[in-house]
């Protein structure tokens, strides 16, 4: 196992382990609640010395990894190439996934995505002090090392250039979809009096990433000295935007959101770090109007105090709040791209009920994953599958991480014995 091999310091043998079943396990081992998850269910978690830290074993042994420059290979005995053309929609953490396995299963594989590089979210709005670019390029290069080919800037969906029928012309075989959700709601209230000082925490961290983690020249480096800032939500992106906020020197952030502490959907560990840091936290607390300065820049944001009645619905008390703000980042969640509003899928195939030309996948945001992990989950079923549509069998096994390293035979001859 993993584990084991780092114990024993075996490096190669612990990536392996890791990458063969997770595609960005570097990136998933700075993300993933462990604590919730796999040390949740560890038998040393109710002991002294606590449940074993796997997020932080499976950083440590990749890091090292990542420093070897060991390309990754495809098993060509195991899966030989194959002619079958595969086009995978998004760049993400699902994409990557899928662009994997399939084409360590044989498959020829091209990852079409609208952004300028790979990545998704990954790069674009998580920091680079939950996520450091460098893990993400790790991934992106493994991929990139069995063959697959990426297009960038390329937007994909109805009255696009790169659509469902032009796939189908070039001579794809398949399509698997891990865009995500691309679309972002609109404000829940109305702002129009206000002319600057209000943004949603999509724009917010990817302005931010763009000087600070992707470093691109002309960049907005976003001083925040001196500002009250209130952001609005309850998840791990509303504290992302808060303590980006904080790190980019604001004198002030609170995090406001309708429900009450306990059902907060952000992860625990992360909420008490963002308190630790120093973000206010104010529940039960829904935005109602915002009010602008003389210069029509943002004043103040006015909230609604709710309650918890006994049917466990949030209700209002008639009570209202008024916040001072100079930035207000509202996380309005996302919203699927219009080509699969009301498309529906079988979850035991991840494959999408439609006619739309050739056989279409779906995976990520896009089938209700909320994690990574979940998200290279679909992209690791869906490549299964996908397989099973062009070829008529389901793999015998899913392929795993292999580098030329594998391929060096241990056999030795002594007395003519090999």
């Amino acid at each position: 196992s993993r584990g084991h091999a780092a114990g024993e310091h075996n490096i190669y043998h612990s990536a392996q382990a890791v990458l063969g079943a997770n595609p960005v396990g570097l990136s998933t081992a700075f993300l993933c609640q462990c604590e919730e998850m796999c040390q949740s269910g560890c038998s040393l978690s109710n002991t002294q010395v606590g449940s074993i830290k796997t997020s932080h074993i499976q950083r440590w042994a990749l890091e090292r990894f990542a420093a070897l420059n060991i390309a990754q290979t495809r098993d060509e005995a195991a899966f030989p190439a194959r002619a079958e053309r595969v086009a995978v929609i998004g760049a993400g953490p699902a994409g990557l996934s899928a662009a994997t396995f399939l084409a360590r299963l044989g498959l020829q594989v091209t990852v079409i995505d609208q952004a300028p590089r790979a990545g998704g979210l990954l790069v674009s709005e998580l920091p680079e002090w939950r996520l450091p670019l460098a893990a993400v390029d790790f991934e992106v290069r493994l991929v990139e090392e069995l063959g697959v080919a990426f297009r960038f800037n390329t937007p994909f969906g109805e009255g696009e250039t790169t659509n469902f029928a032009t796939l189908k012309a070039e001579g794809f075989s398949a399509v698997f979809i891990g865009c995500g959700k691309p679309v972002t709601p609109s404000y829940p209230i109305d702002v129009s009096a206000v002319s600057a000082g209000i943004t949603n925490s999509h724009d917010f961290l990817q302005a931010v990433n763009q000087a600070h983690k992707l470093h691109l020249a002309g960049a907005d480096t976003m001083d925040l000295s001196g500002k009250r800032v209130v952001v609005v939500g309850a998840g791990d992106t509303a504290l992302d935007a808060a303590q980006t906020a904080f790190r980019l020197g604001a004198e002030h952030v609170t995090v406001a959101f309708r429900k009450q502490m306990s059902d907060m959907r952000a992860a625990a560990n992360r909420v008490a770090e963002a308190v630790a840091e120093g973000v206010e936290l104010m529940p039960l607390c829904e935005p109602l109007s915002v009010s602008a300065a003389a210069s029509g820049a943002l004043d103040s944001v006015t909230f609604r105090v709710n309650k918890k009645d006994r049917s466990g619905s949030y209700v209002a008390t008639g009570l209202q709040y008024e916040l001072e703000a100079d930035l207000l980042i509202l996380c309005l969640g996302a919203r699927a791209a219009p080509f699969l509003k009301g498309v529906s899928f079988d979850k035991s195939t991840m494959q999408a009920a439609g006619d739309f030309g050739l056989p279409v996948f779906l995976g990520g945001d896009n089938v209700g994953s909320v994690s990574v992990v979940e998200a290279v989950n679909d992209g690791r079923c869906a490549a299964a599958h996908v397989f099973e549509a062009l070829t008529g069998a389901m793999p015998a096994t899913i392929p795993g991480f292999h580098t030329a390293v594998d391929d060096v035979s241990l056999e030795t001859d002594f007395c003519g014995m090999r």
